[in-house]
């Protein structure tokens, strides 16, 4: 099977394991999903850590086993919101209580985004497990989400004392890092990368008589960047 061959029927057996997915056929989708990665092995275009977080995420859905040796081999070689929480959810199923809070605590200080029931009601638990006094995390609003405190929290901004009422849902200003503690503890997720989360990258280039490129938040991959595009002389821009 030459390359174009081999590309074709990785397309084809990921197509196909989707689609058993989607009817619910988990087995099935798993062993089109495995043919697929066998044949893009090496390929650098090919999204491997696409297919490896898809397979991870149908091993959860499973409850298997081999959920959390998935998520900790991606989560060794990408920084990403879903798979620290796919980590976190396995170790927590499987009653791996350091692996659940460390990944949770990595998921929620690096990573803001959306925060529903289930996940908070997750937060609880382990952080319960780990013997943490509560959680802190920030949405994809740039609100701070507060759980499982009992006491008093009190906060440092940038290794400064900040005399804001910590409360859920409190909008954060800007700065670098928030430290977060209740009952002389550290909140599971603390010190939260407030820089981390709101960092931009991104590549513009002149094309055509104009620019072109693309931009992102790492940290926040659901948050539209802002764009501001100012003359090199004179006022006006947008």
């Amino acid at each position: 099977m030459d390359a174009v061959e081999r590309t074709e029927a990785a397309a084809a057996a990921w197509r196909r394991g989707e689609a058993l997915a989607a009817e619910g056929d988990l087995a099935a989708a798993l062993a089109w999903l495995d043919r697929a990665r066998r044949l893009t092995r090496g390929d650098a275009d090919a999204g491997e850590p696409t297919l490896d977080l898809l397979i991870a995420t149908l091993h959860l859905r499973r409850g298997s086993p081999e959920a959390v040796a998935c998520f900790a081999s991606l989560a060794a070689q990408h920084d990403r919101r879903e798979i620290w929480l796919g980590l976190a959810a396995a170790a927590a199923r499987d009653g791996k209580r350091t692996i659940a809070a460390h990944a949770l605590a990595r998921a929620f200080a690096r990573h803001a985004g959306v925060l529903d029931a289930a996940l908070r009601h997750m937060a609880d638990g382990i952080a319960r497990a780990a013997g943490r006094p509560g959680w802190c995390a920030v949405d994809e609003a740039g609100r701070l989400c507060l759980g499982a405190c009992a006491d008093t929290v009190t906060a440092r901004l940038d290794d400064r004392p900040w005399g804001q009422d910590v409360v859920d849902g409190l909008r954060l200003p800007e700065a670098r890092v928030l430290a977060l503690r209740a009952g002389g503890r550290a909140l599971l997720g603390s010190p939260l990368d407030l820089a981390a989360q709101r960092r931009i990258e991104g590549v513009v280039s002149v094309a055509e008589g104009g620019i072109a490129g693309w931009v992102w938040h790492p940290g926040d991959a659901a948050a539209d960047p802002w764009l501001h595009i100012r003359p090199a002389h004179g006022k006006g821009g947008f």
